[in-house]
């Protein structure tokens, strides 16, 4: 090799590039659901942090990394009639702010790792709220990991009839119905987004959202007001790392990488919640939930790959 000569470094395809954004995009959503725990507001109000902190942050994010070209058109609410757009926006933010409210509970009562892998049994309920709400009919792929998937959430909840423990785990009950709340804002986001952009889907789903979880976090008698500016700071990490880092992170590598492989790589955030709250928080599941976590994660991942039958 010549003494002048400049050695290239290699670069990265757009692939490669995608790949890592997803992996700390989940890696972000781990890193958020385990700082939750320190937040010293309650749960609602620590729901109501982490959205309302993220929208000037989103905002920001959106005016430095992403621009329009020029002489593009965009789509306008105006275009779309109030009728139609206003009961999917509202039900998008109910939902939404159901699903994060309920989670936050879940990771205050009980385990976050838990929690997390029920709250990821949310594709199976979409797949129940298709079929009862919008007739859509399941694949005989879909109806086999849904009732595969059923006696993982019951193990992994804390059931253990042989050794006759019938109740939930602490917790659980709030996970599930995170779940469900989550399937919801999925239907409806959905829908919503047939008559308007995606930007316009956020908009309304946030403001609603925020404006469900103010009223209940007082409602609810919590404590409102941050304890210390340790205490703030951990609500705007929670804000900046999930909603903002880890949002956009996931949605840059969708432009690049097959839904398929992205929510397939996705099963990993139970996963890496459950050790970093294990090192963080000194969690552990008991030998029954481990076999539920492989049962829910098996039958995700066989409902992600397999082929999609459109009706």
């Amino acid at each position: 090799m010549r003494r002048n000569q400049i050695v290239a470094l290699p670069t990265l395809s757009p692939q490669a590039l995608a790949m890592i954004a997803l992996f700390f995009g989940v890696a972000c959503f781990s890193v958020g659901n385990v700082i939750t725990r320190f937040a010293d507001v309650g749960p609602t109000a620590s729901a109501f942090y982490r959205l309302f902190f993220a929208m000037p942050m989103m905002w920001g994010w959106g005016m430095i990394f992403f621009h329009s070209p020029a002489g593009t058109q965009r789509a306008t609410v105006s275009q779309v009639s109030w009728r139609t757009l206003a009961p999917y926006g509202i039900a998008c933010g109910l939902f939404l702010g159901g699903e994060v409210a309920l989670l936050h509970h879940a990771y205050i009562k009980g385990s976050v790792g838990v929690a997390i892998f029920l709250n990821n049994f949310a594709p199976l309920f979409v797949i129940l709220g298709a079929w009862v709400f919008l007739k859509e009919r399941p694949s005989k792929y879909a109806l086999l990991c849904l009732v595969c998937a059923a006696p993982g959430a019951f193990f992994l909840s804390g059931l253990d009839p042989v050794n006759g423990v019938v109740a939930m785990g602490e917790g659980s009950i709030e996970a599930l119905l995170s779940a469900v709340c989550y399937a919801g804002f999925l239907l409806c986001g959905t829908r919503m987004r047939r008559y308007c952009s995606s930007k316009t889907v956020v908009n309304w789903t946030n403001a609603t959202a925020i404006l469900m979880l103010a009223p209940l976090a007082i409602f609810n008698q919590e404590i409102l007001i941050a304890q210390s500016w340790e205490g703030w700071a951990v609500l705007v990490a929670i804000a900046f790392v999930s909603q903002v880092l880890g949002m956009n992170l996931y949605i840059q590598s969708m432009g690049v990488l097959s839904s398929t492989f992205v929510s397939f790589f996705s099963l990993s955030q139970p996963i890496m919640t459950m050790i970093l709250a294990w090192w963080v928080l000194g969690e552990t599941l008991t030998g029954l939930q481990m076999i539920g976590a492989v049962i829910i994660l098996l039958a995700l991942g066989v409902n992600n790959l397999a082929p999609k039958k459109v009706v």
